[in-house]
């Protein structure tokens, strides 16, 4: 799935969380609470660094296909496709 698609949903479930992780680190006993709000800090970090290396990932293949698009379009325009016209395919929206 890609991260944008996730956001509501991250949304939702903070609060949850955040009432689970509080209702955990009140429940330890206070010489592991150290440990726990660094486990805790440590895989949201890692959720928050998984989602940056997928969004990149997702940005940089979407600019290598627009910039292919766009190579198309021009090739296309010297064939002479001139609108109105029909182009099909899984890339014909962006092409178009």
């Amino acid at each position: 799935m890609r991260p944008p698609i996730l956001l509501p949903a991250y949304a939702l479930a903070a609060v949850p969380v955040a009432d689970c992780a509080l209702s955990l680190t009140s429940s330890v006993r206070p010489s592991l609470r150290p440990v726990t709000l660094t486990l805790i800090a440590t895989l949201v970090t890692a959720q928050t660094v998984s989602q940056y290396v997928l969004l990149t990932h997702a940005v940089q293949v979407s600019a290598a296909g627009n910039g292919d698009c766009t190579r198309i379009a021009a090739d296309l325009r010297t064939l002479g496709v001139r609108p109105p016209c029909l182009i099909t395919g899984r890339l014909a929206t962006p092409v178009g």
